[in-house]
């Protein structure tokens, strides 16, 4: 696939996902509804011809030259968020 298939919009999502943001957080951040959020993912998934975050990280890095992130870190009480 062309990465110029993905949107500006998609493109966005993405890189905060390779950041490690949550959908709440992507939706908080871009003040969409996280059902929003799940439908770029979906698009991105069906473009991109994966299905799993995983691999739509390893498709990123590759076709897109972006790179992940690691995780943010946070307080060793506080759980992971789901």
């Amino acid at each position: 696939m062309d990465h110029a298939e993905v949107t500006s919009v998609e493109h966005s999502v993405l890189c905060m996902f390779l950041f490690g943001m949550s959908p709440e957080e992507v939706a908080a951040r871009r003040c969409i509804a996280i059902s929003t959020v799940h439908t770029h993912l979906k698009h991105l998934y069906a473009k991109c011809k994966v299905h799993s975050r995983a691999a739509l990280i390893v498709w990123a890095t590759s076709h897109l030259g972006c790179c992940a992130f690691p995780a943010r870190e946070r307080p060793i009480d506080s759980p992971p968020k789901r």
